[in-house]
């Protein structure tokens, strides 16, 4: 049945079915095209805006994939909006000077490019250069100077990604980047913020942040409260005088809103000297009040002092700002491979908001930061000093490891209100106490940590090397000062530790306690690791003394006991090169008395110096019959695996290790690597170690092709993870279920459980693994697979499409063990029904209503997943569903399906970038999970909102915007309408227009039964009551339009229609914007032709 065309009687309403007219056939094809799509022939266009030209028409012009060149070095003054557009490629706004003019891809933009740079400037009074509408996404810009007019002009962000009004997730614009921009305010001018970042999925990166500032005011550089995330900050610069980036401090209009998964990396933040003796309020350098999941990494910190704040340079401080987002939550931070320094405080942990509600603190790891200059009398007027700051109640799991606090007050204060449970203090290098309310040490721990507390391997500089001591737990050290550490070059900021330090190996990891520097030079790099931050490199280390070399080196006199050469501690990592020493005989046996690589060592060992290898040297040239030894010490009795570090150009030689004499690995066999620079790591796993010293010997068994064994870098022992046993027993579930064409949900939900276990558990151990990345891609995978042949399990004629998902499931899971244990060569036979066209490549499937395009769908309505159609393709063919003579669709189509919320939808059509679908009825509310999966092994994955109604009229652009899919009683199915019917023998000659829509009927309520509409017998609900249409004209007139029918529109699966009278005041009216309106809730604005 199509409900379609109406004719009006004095008396009463009567709904015909129009079953074979022109009018059904054409709003069918109306709708096939504004669903299924159509492969677009039009290419990406080139717009470009001289000086004097409008830059908001080529704006409002430009279509995805466009690219908008402003002319470099024009000014362009005004607030620019970037439009919602449809389709999921970028909009580039760049400058026209070509990319060999500007910082190559990756690097940071300075302001020496000024010239070369478009200036997009803001006006005044307040405004921005650029804003966004509601729900705009995929714009870049690359290349742009954004700026005030002059220092006499004030704004209130250069750039507003979002609105802090915005109440929904659906109105969020997203998918923005900000790539190479120089985004600042002149000396004495005043802006408060370069960036309010209440967007989703936004990048910034290699741009040029500075010069925000305000008196008596906070200002940023960057400031995001009312935006989901997630965040890119990627090397830049960032200077501003309150705080230079802060996430929070005001309460997020959008419910239960909290910024996720951010990044900030590279980036360097600072404040002006200058700024010193200026009135701008100055507080700190990144302030978190409401964030999550949030990774601060290889940043430079610098220059924050005692103004308006303390002068802390990070601050972890959740806050309901206002009182009413109680929801408010700083958690699951870590702050590592950081440099701090001139600031009067390094780092400050709030527990939970002391004025308002919020959520506690939980899951912040601080660790190897190399902080230095943090001191009271430079920069904070004689208070502070301190590495950290512990304050509030109710937190748990902090772990501060491996950093070096060069600092003049304290290392680790508590505050007198403090709780946490779950605190590590380890392996730190740290001025001046671990103390809170009078009491140090031991005595301050079991105050404020309870007894769930771990301190040790940490150097504390004591000025009283006899007393404090005795007040802290045994397995710490207690140098006197910092020049008893033992720093490579302090004067040149190298904390790193010499050769001679007593504190070097001696962290509870078998590493130097503290920073390890040249992580963090690593973790800067390309950003700031150059002589600008001014941290020398590590040197390599002196080796061990080497006589001055001649012709035919001496022997080392063989000593007549073995002694560890270093101490290791395991889990933790034997080098190759670090052999016991004892001699020839003793320690090792080679087959010739001379090192013939001539470096590290005076022994007949042969070593050489390698830049690949793990610590700079292997032993190289290792052959069939030779042997090293290693003492080691194992901390707790377990189960470990041996990852063996080795290069081998050609492969094939085999070798064992030995424990206090016990082979514990078998033959293992050395692989190709491909080149002797080249290392892979062989691995053993479930070898049982008890507590205590231990012996290890690498013996040497036979040669390979290159007549040596390899080339040996390092033996790392860590404990065996659980995770590799639980994939392989749901790899044994699934291969077994894969041999059946005919499997039930009860069948298959064991599975997706176990591997949810077993990838819940990888994440906890993913550090033990060298493919950490594949083996996630391969495990989420694999559960997407499975959670999709559970969806479809459920419903009818799908045997063959669950089978073939249950096949690929084995096959990644088969994939993930192999990558969690190499060389194990576990195979599925499922696998060979897997193509291997599909790349291990987890595809985002951004799902959105076909009507209005928002992210946001209803239960049974029609909605689209817009994919990447070269990494991911959602399908490998393009193809239109047909409903079978029961009214169904299939729930696999062209080989894909999609699932939501666990439940298997039924498919409209599918394409390489695009799939329509009906949501499946009886969804909860709330964000759930979307997955396509074909059976080509493509997978893509994604979030969308589901509520109760979100009502959407059909455009005929497909975008959600434009002219309106309608019909009108006269038969037109395009504009312009009449406001009077053509042919009626009723009285009432009013026009009657059809909206095509969906979204309507799973949420609203029948109030009024007796306008029900009776088709064929059946009694079809007429939600006519329960929704209106505002119509509202160029003039600004708005007119609430007549519903006489609103419901399903009965031939197609989840499309609505809603039938109103066209009213004689629009006569004339031109071009009218319809939206839908039920209470609160509005539909996107269409528009319909009105002569």
């Amino acid at each position: 049945m199509f409900i379609s065309r109406l004719d009006v009687c004095p008396s009463r309403h009567v709904f015909r079915s129009l079953r074979s007219s022109f009018h059904l056939l054409f709003a069918s094809v109306l709708i096939a095209l504004t669903l299924f799509g159509t492969k677009g022939t039009a290419q990406a266009a080139t717009l470009t805006v001289s000086a004097g030209g409008d830059l908001q028409s080529a704006l409002n012009a430009a279509q995805p994939g466009d690219t908008i060149l402003l002319e470099a070095g024009a000014t362009f003054i005004g607030t620019f909006i970037l439009p919602a557009k449809s389709g999921s490629d970028y909009i580039t706004i760049r400058s026209s000077a070509p990319d060999s003019s500007l910082p190559a891809d990756g690097t940071r933009i300075s302001p020496s490019y000024a010239s070369l740079l478009p200036k997009v400037v803001a006006p005044g009074n307040g405004n921005s250069a650029i804003s966004t509408a509601p729900g705009a996404h995929n714009y870049r810009f690359i290349g742009i100077e954004f700026k005030p007019r002059d220092a006499s002009t004030y704004s209130y962000g250069l750039i507003n990604l979002g609105s802090e009004t915005y109440t929904s997730l659906s109105q969020v614009p997203h998918d923005i980047v900000i790539d190479r921009c120089y985004i600042h305010v002149e000396a004495t001018g005043s802006t408060r913020r370069g960036i309010a970042l209440n967007s989703a999925s936004t990048q910034i990166i290699n741009s040029y942040i500075a010069g925000f500032k305000e008196v008596g005011a906070d200002s940023q550089a960057i400031a995001g409260w009312n935006g989901p995330g997630p965040y890119q900050i990627i090397n830049n610069y960032l200077e501003a005088a309150a705080e230079n980036v802060m996430f929070g401090g005001s309460d997020p209009k959008i419910p239960n809103l909290v910024p996720s998964d951010i990044q900030i990396l590279r980036n360097h933040f600072s404040k002006p000297l200058e700024w010193r003796t200026s009135s701008w309020q100055i507080k700190n350098l990144l302030e978190l009040k409401n964030a999550q999941q949030v990774t601060i990494e290889g940043n430079v910190f610098e220059n924050s002092w005692r103004a308006a704040q303390s002068g802390t340079a990070i601050v972890v401080t959740p806050r309901n700002q206002e009182n009413t987002a109680p929801w408010s939550a700083v958690n699951t931070v870590a702050i590592r491979n950081n440099v701090i320094r001139h600031v009067a405080n390094a780092i400050g942990v709030l527990s939970t908001d002391d004025t308002y509600k919020s959520q506690n603190t939980y899951g912040v790891v601080i660790t190897n930061n190399l902080c230095w200059d943090i001191d009271a009398n430079n920069w904070g007027g004689g208070q502070g000093g301190m590495f950290l700051s512990l304050n509030g109640p109710g937190a748990r799991d902090y772990t501060v490891t491996h950093n070096t606090a060069v600092e003049s007050g304290m290392g680790v204060s508590f505050e007198a209100n403090v709780t946490v449970s779950g605190l590590v203090i380890r392996d730190n290098l740290m001025h001046w106490q671990i103390i809170g309310d009078g009491l140090a040490g031991t005595e301050a721990l079991n105050r404020f940590a309870s007894t769930t507390w771990t301190t040790d391997h940490d150097a504390i500089i004591m000025d009283d090397t006899s007393y404090w001591p005795g007040k802290y737990p045994s397995g710490n050290f207690f140098p006197g000062s910092y020049d008893g550490v033992g720093f490579t070059d302090k004067t040149a900021s190298d904390y790193s530790l010499k050769s001679g330090s007593p504190y070097k190996a001696k962290a509870s990891d078998g590493t130097d306690i503290g920073v390890d520097q040249n992580a963090v030079l690593s973790a800067l790099s390309p950003a700031d690791s150059s002589s600008t931050v001014k941290i020398s490199p590590t040197p390599t280390p002196t080796p061990t003394p080497t006589p001055t070399p001649t012709p035919t080196p001496t022997p080392t006199p063989t000593p007549t006991a073995e002694t560890p050469y270093k101490a290791v501690t395991v889990p933790g990592t034997i080098e190759a090169e670090d052999f016991d020493n004892g001699g020839e005989g003793v320690a090792y046996h080679d087959s010739d008395p001379a090192n013939n690589g001539g470096a590290y060592r005076t022994t007949g060992v042969d070593v050489r110096a390698v830049a690949t290898a793990s610590n700079g040297f292997v032993v190289f040239n290792a052959v069939a019959g030779e042997w090293l030894k290693y003492s080691f010490n194992v901390a707790a009795s377990g189960t470990y695996d041996f990852n063996v570090r080795l290069a081998s150009s050609s492969g094939g030689g085999t070798f064992h290790i030995e424990v206090d004499g016990v082979n514990v690995t078998g033959t293992l066999k050395a692989p190709a690597t491909g080149g002797w620079q080249v290392f892979q790591a062989v691995t053993k796993t479930g070898v049982k170690l008890s507590q205590g010293v231990h012996v290890l010997r690498l013996v040497l068994d036979s040669n390979g092709a290159d007549t040596v064994v390899g080339d040996f870098d390092a033996i790392a022992i860590t404990p065996t993870p659980t995770s590799p046993a639980l994939v392989s027993g749901a790899l044994t579930t699934a291969t077994t279920l894969s041999a059946n064409a005919n499997i039930s949900t009860a069948q298959i939900a064991p599975l997706v459980t176990s591997i949810e276990q077993a990838y819940s558990t990888f994440l906890t151990e993913s550090s033990y693994f060298t493919s950490a990345d594949g083996i996630d891609k391969s495990l989420r995978t694999a559960l997407y697979f499975a959670r999709a042949s559970s969806a479809l399990s459920e419903v009818d004629g799908s045997s063959v499409t669950v089978q073939t998902r249950l096949q690929i499931t084995a096959s990644r899971l088969s994939q993930a063990y192999s990558l969690m244990i190499p060389g194990s060569n576990v195979t599925s036979d499922a696998s060979a029904h897997v193509t291997s066209t599909a790349p291990l490549i987890i595809g985002s499937a951004d799902t959105r209503s076909s009507a209005s395009f928002a992210p946001i769908v209803s239960p049974s309505s029609v909605s689209t997943i817009l994919g990447d159609a070269t990494q991911s393709p959602l399908s490998t063919q393009t193809i239109a569903a047909s409903q079978t003579v029961n009214g169904k669709l299939p729930y696999d189509l062209g080989g894909a399906s999609v699932t939501v919320g666990g439940r298997a939808a039924q498919v409209l059509s599918v394409s390489s970038s695009k799939i329509s679908f009906v949501v499946p009825s009886g969804l909860p509310a709330g964000d759930t999970e979307v997955i396509v999966t074909s059976q080509e092994g493509y997978v893509s994955r994604g979030v969308v909102t589901v509520a109760p109604v979100a009502m959407g009229i059909f455009t005929k652009s497909g975008s959600g915007t434009g002219d309106a899919v309608a019909m009108d009683s006269n038969g037109l199915v395009s504009g312009p309408f009449d406001v009077t019917m053509a042919y009626t023998s009723s009285q009432d000659k009013r026009n009657r227009l059809i909206l095509y829509t969906t979204g309507l009927c799973s949420g609203l309520t029948n109030f009024d039964s007796s306008n029900d509409v009776t088709v064929y017998g059946v009694s079809i609900p007429n939600l006519a009551e329960s929704i209106n249409v505002e119509a509202r004209t160029s003039s600004g007139q708005v007119f609430n339009l007549k519903v006489e029918y609103a419901g399903t529109q009965g031939s197609w699966i989840g499309l609505d229609q809603v039938n109103v009278v066209l009213p004689p005041e629009l006569k004339g009216a031109g071009t009218v914007e319809l939206t839908l309106v039920a209470g609160s809730l509005r539909s996107n604005t269409a528009t319909v032709n009105i002569k």
